[in-house]
């Protein structure tokens, strides 16, 4: 009967090779298992039912050595390598030495160390973990948009960098795009990724020096509000064309549009000076740009981000197009994108399809409202109550789809409990 263990971290998993080399028979198995909660307790299960971590897959190694049997677990997705040796009886604890074939590949003494225990690596990954940060940047920004999965013992400060490098790229692909063909698809694209910008630079100030940072999304808020201005324009006038609505009104309103382009043009001019600046304070390696929070582990400093966007979700009111639950549902979204499959990928997947079809609908609502606002003449009174029906009927949609949702957000709430 086992009664005690001791476990070592390895230095790398080359100690696998020795066991080969020496013709040492052992028996290799892989494992999937989830950090689950029972009991408001946490522990290791084979089923994913109550998990409260991504899946944690390690190879195991086992073979018997001088009558002690010797485990070899490799975490590949936290790069964690550890050695465990059972005892049969507390006494041989004291006696024992490590073999001089595994003792050149054992690190230090982790027996006691809650870090390195299963359920800690599954929820926070490898608590010795050292980032290359020129690497990690480097591979950030040839990703472009991406969302972090295993970021381990990743800073606030690193982990936003990294996040945001993926997002800037994209930005100013969309930025280049539209400036080169000025059309309804490019500004719609252009749209959409300056909204996830301003989401991600609100979901990682905490990480950097709130002055400086506040400036740039500041102007990434202002690019957004001419490109916004512009789609309605657009909207509008390609309603009433399709719509055989000629008019004096509609001559106006292409010239105001034409304008409300040159606008957004002129201003995006000064984008790439603006994205030169913001790449800067992101490859800086020093703690020059960072905040309070800076070196706060990832992990927990967005997990309370998260649970303040759920708590905004879930009691923000729905009373028109341009409602609180609109930009809730949209920063909740972007945030979940980025950052909730550090937590549970399934879940989170799950939560963001719910709020993209409430984004979605929220998009007819907003192009109905803003005719119905347009159309507030006399002679287009038909039009105007179907749109302001269609917009009622919409709303009612959206409240269905919110009320459904918020057990699925109670479900993510309690899982960030455990990472704060």
């Amino acid at each position: 009967m086992q009664v005690a263990n001791l476990r070592f971290l390895l230095r790398d998993d080359a100690i696998i090779r020795v066991l080969e080399e020496d013709n040492l028979p052992y028996k290799k198995q892989r494992f999937l298992l989830f950090a689950v909660q029972k009991n408001s307790k946490l522990e290791l299960s084979k089923s994913a039912k109550s998990a409260v971590s991504n899946a944690l897959y390690f190879l195991e190694y086992s073979f018997s050595l001088n009558g002690l049997w010797y485990i070899i677990k490799s975490y590949d997705f936290c790069d964690t390598c550890v050695l465990e040796v059972r005892f049969n009886d507390a006494r041989e604890i004291v006696d024992f030495i490590m073999p001089s074939m595994l003792a050149n590949h054992c690190g230090k003494n982790i027996t006691n160390d809650e870090r390195y225990s299963e359920i800690n690596l599954a929820l926070f990954g490898n608590p010795n973990y050292k980032s290359d940060f020129n690497a990690v940047i480097k591979r950030a920004k040839l990703c472009g948009d991406f969302a972090l999965l295993a970021p381990g013992q990743l800073s606030n400060s690193l982990g936003a960098k990294i996040a945001l490098y993926g997002v800037l790229e994209n930005t100013n692909i969309a930025v280049l795009d539209f400036l080169g063909k000025k059309n309804t698809k490019s500004l719609k694209n252009l749209i959409f990724a300056l909204e996830k910008n301003y989401h991600l630079c609100l979901c990682c100030d905490s990480g950097f020096d709130e002055q400086i940072f506040s400036s740039f999304n500041a102007k990434f808020c202002e690019y957004l509000a001419l490109a916004n201005s512009l789609g309605e324009q657009n909207y509008l006038c390609d309603y009433m064309s399709a719509q055989n609505i000629e008019s004096k009104s509609l001559k106006e309103l292409k010239k105001e549009r034409n304008i409300a382009e040159d606008e957004l043009v002129l201003k995006l001019g000064d984008f790439s000076s603006v994205l030169r600046d913001f790449s800067v304070m992101l490859s800086d390696e020093s703690d020059f740009y960072s905040g309070e929070h800076g070196k706060k582990a990832l992990k927990a400093s967005m997990a309370l981000k998260l649970q303040n966007a759920i708590k905004n979700y879930e009691n923000a009111p729905n009373t028109s197009a341009k409602s609180a639950l609109k930009e809730s549902s949209k920063h909740l979204y972007h945030a979940l994108c980025a950052f909730g499959q550090m937590y549970n990928a399934k879940l989170s997947a799950k939560l963001e399809k719910k709020l993209l079809a409430i984004l979605e609908i929220y998009a007819h609502c907003d192009k109905c409202e803003f005719l119905a606002k347009s159309f507030a003449l006399p002679q287009m009174e038909i039009i105007n109550k179907k749109l302001l029906h269609s917009t009622g009927e919409s709303l009612k949609k959206i409240a269905k789809k919110h009320a459904k949702s918020i057990k699925i957000c109670q479900e993510f709430w309690q899982i960030l409990n455990f990472y704060h």
